[in-house]
């Protein structure tokens, strides 16, 4: 389950932020002067330290998206900034410490009170529609990824949030989200509620990822049956003709190679699935991971 910019050091967009782009629309009006875009969506980078200047103190860092917008006065100045730092639970004081002075997890938080700044950059009190979350815990510790994912689902309750959250650890996805899509090489291959995804999961990749999750119980470990997939992934640039799973799936057949698979509710399941011998399977995970 997967900004642009140009010059030397931009870094491609993963296909699934590319795709919110994209669903999200427009980015907002130009600003005349300063000629920044503005967002109604915000993106914290998934690399909390790469993504703050060293220079900058957090307070500075948070205000300046108002500042670049010209918008700081009308969004309230440092009072603003401070009430969005005691927003992500950071005390009064980090206003005027650098990044270098926090610690991986509370640089995460830096980072969702700029990008929660950026809402407030087109009226007075504009909160985000829409916060996309590209591996906002892939860099932590497992203590301080629950103080985070605890941290958003406060952030959703108090200001009415809608989530994009792309990541790779299936647990954490199921635990933050309602609604699931599962990629691969940048196409959406299933989708439905959390219920749905994982307790009935339909298509062949879908269920050879669940099949690998870490079981945490020793008693339990190797019950399940994992599923291997052979060969190795595609090129993404020059994918497979028809289903780009087909080259790694055990159903595969002639007519995956001449047909794209829509992404529709198939016979016998209850959510879309772009598989054409899509089959609801019940997946019991037998990983021997800790």
């Amino acid at each position: 389950m997967d900004n642009h910019s140009s010059g030397p050091s931009a870094r491609r967009m993963p296909p699934a932020a590319s795709t919110a782009r994209r669903a999200a629309g427009p980015r907002g009006p130009r600003e005349g002067a300063s000629g920044a875009a503005v967002s109604r969506w915000g993106r914290p980078c998934p690399s909390s330290y790469a993504s703050l200047n060293p220079r900058m103190s957090a307070g500075e860092i948070v205000a300046q998206p108002l500042r670049t917008a010209g918008r700081y006065r009308a969004a309230g100045g440092a009072r603003r900034v401070t009430e969005l730092l005691d927003l992500v639970g950071l005390p009064a004081g980090a206003v005027h410490r650098y990044p270098a002075e926090f610690s991986g997890g509370q640089r995460q938080r830096i980072g969702i009170a700029r990008a929660l700044a950026l809402a407030l950059a087109l009226a007075l009190a504009l909160d985000p529609e829409l916060l996309v979350l590209d591996e906002p815990v892939s860099s932590l510790d497992v203590s301080i990824q629950a103080q985070v994912v605890g941290l958003l689902d406060r952030l959703q309750r108090d200001l009415g949030l809608s989530y994009l959250f792309i990541a790779h650890d299936l647990a954490l996805v199921r635990q933050i989200s309602d609604r699931v899509a599962v990629m691969y090489l940048g196409t959406v291959v299933e989708t439905g509620t959390r219920e749905q995804v994982y307790a009935r999961p339909s298509h062949p990749y879908t269920q050879s990822l669940l099949s690998a999750v870490p079981v945490p119980d020793p008693a339990r470990r190797g019950s399940g049956s994992r599923i291997l997939l052979a060969g190795d992934v595609p090129d993404p640039v020059d994918p497979p003709s028809g289903c780009r799973f087909r080259t790694r799936c055990w159903k595969a057949t002639d007519d995956c190679a001449r047909e794209v698979p829509a992404l529709v509710v198939r016979p016998g399941g209850d959510h879309p699935s772009a598989c054409l011998y899509a089959e609801v399977r019940t997946i019991s995970p037998a990983a021997d991971g800790p």
